[in-house]
């Protein structure tokens, strides 16, 4: 039952942090 809500969490918590991770990358790569 934990397990479940836990990982909903997590894959958002990666979600979000690949999208600023993106947006860093993105930032570099244009100077």
């Amino acid at each position: 039952v934990f397990f479940l809500p836990i990982s909903i969490f997590n894959v958002a918590d990666i979600m979000i942090i690949g999208g600023i991770l993106c947006l860093i990358f993105a930032l570099i790569k244009s100077r």
